[in-house]
């Protein structure tokens, strides 16, 4: 079984339900998937969402395995009417801030791997971040690159990021919880790290934000 967090506020009850009927009918290994701020400072609302449903999944006694993971650069997909519009993408952080977004197409594939040769992951618990460290300025000047024209960076305001994401479809309690996400890569706590379990799990390189834009060039090019 894998179980991916569903965006709905009172989700640990589902994942209650969900383990009592995984529980009654025998089955053999849980997977799950959650932010590596359910593993490292600082914590978060969202981090510790996850942290809760892998101790119910460990409470109950069925072998299990975790996957902790960076934010997905595929949030990045919602750039697209920014770059359009005004050559310009917005998010709550300073230029010079670096993380290491992973690809959810990346965690697919390690979690497929995972779930078809489970007994040897039992009790491991996986970092999944992307190849190399990046900040806000370099997504800017590989957004200018490929798309052949000035694309800039503009730090938003943590009110206006969250009504962002609000925009995007989000319920406000998951913009704010994905919102201190981002704001905890400026945390004094924060340490940027380059996990090489991804790369291990996948027998390749994990997928690096130039190669995501140059996949998906289309989709940043035109609406």
């Amino acid at each position: 079984m894998f179980i991916i967090p569903p965006r709905v506020q009172q989700r640990q009850l589902l994942i209650h339900d969900i383990l009592q009927s995984a529980q009654q009918s025998g089955v053999k290994f849980v997977l799950t998937v959650g932010h590596l701020s359910a593993a490292t400072p600082p914590s978060t609302f969202l981090g510790n969402m996850g942290r809760d449903t892998e101790d119910k999944v460990r409470d109950t006694g069925i072998p299990h395995c975790s996957l902790h993971l960076e934010l997905p650069m595929d949030i990045h997909f919602a750039d697209a009417e920014n770059l359009q519009w005004t050559n310009a993408f917005y998010y709550p952080l300073a230029p010079e801030t670096q993380f290491n977004p992973v690809l959810n197409a990346d965690v697919g594939e390690i979690a497929a791997a995972i779930l078809t040769n489970w007994a040897t992951h039992v009790g491991k618990a996986y970092t999944l971040t992307g190849p190399q460290q990046i900040s806000m300025a370099d997504i800017a000047q590989i957004y200018s690159g490929i798309l052949g024209r000035p694309i800039k960076f503009v730090p938003a305001s943590h009110r206006n990021a969250i009504l962002s994401f609000q925009g995007r479809g989000f319920h406000e309690w998951y913009a704010k919880g994905i919102v201190e996400l981002q704001e905890r890569f400026r945390s004094p706590d924060y340490t940027s790290v380059i996990s090489g379990d991804g790369p291990e799990l996948l027998g390749r390189p994990m997928t690096s934000f130039r190669d995501f834009v140059l996949a998906n060039k289309q989709h940043f090019s035109s609406l």
